[in-house]
């Protein structure tokens, strides 16, 4: 900053006078940004990533007047930053990008996906050949990697055998996400309950 001073009456020479001032402001700059994961949930694939459970901190370098640097650091809120993706893409670590500005970032989330599916089936194992199998009896649930079961809704799922149409085992197929699971019912052959006759010709004599 330039100081001048223009009275010369005051000055020892007659002339003007000035002065070059140095001000040392005080100011903050973003080194970096890191962001953590909380793990409050427990996220599935396909689940969406919930953004207030990634915490966000901007680590500043802070100048004082005297021209010290010394850092600090302050947590973003969630919507001034951005994640990709959004949802759990993986089994195990889900690597997610954080953008905050032109600064990003990288949190770890972890997700669980499917091992195994499984299938139940309540109703009647014996079913009269021509009969159908009762999908509404039909319990379909996933097996994830962290050992627990999660029901899936049986019209998500592609149902193969359902129809009875020969007599012995009868093998039902359930389709989910390219796992499958089966289970087996009996086709049982019609049999005649009782006959009957009836004659359609002219009368007769002894």
């Amino acid at each position: 900053v330039t100081v001048t001073y223009n009275k010369t009456d005051n000055t020892d020479d007659g002339h003007v006078k000035t002065a070059n001032v140095v001000i040392m402001v005080t100011h903050d700059v973003i080194e970096r940004i890191e962001a953590s994961w909380t793990g409050a949930s427990e996220y599935y694939i396909g689940d969406q990533i919930k953004k207030g459970e990634i915490t966000l901190q901007a680590v500043y370098k802070t100048y004082d007047a005297s021209g010290n640097t010394s850092s600090k650091s302050t947590t973003i809120r969630p919507n001034y930053f951005t994640i990709e993706p959004e949802t759990i893409k993986a089994d195990g670590i889900n690597n997610i990008t954080v953008t905050y500005g032109k600064m990003t970032t990288v949190a770890q989330v972890k997700g669980y996906g499917p091992k195994a599916l499984t299938v139940t089936y309540s109703g009647d194992k014996s079913i009269v050949v021509g009969g159908k199998v009762d999908d509404k009896k039909i319990k379909v649930e996933m097996l994830y990697t962290n050992g627990k079961t999660k029901k899936i809704d049986i019209k998500n799922c592609t149902v193969t055998g359902l129809d009875v149409n020969i007599a012995g085992p009868v093998e039902v197929t359930v389709q989910y996400l390219g796992y499958f699971a089966r289970f087996t019912v009996t086709g049982i052959a019609k049999a005649p309950e009782k006959i009957s006759a009836k004659y359609n010709g002219e009368e007769l004599s002894v």
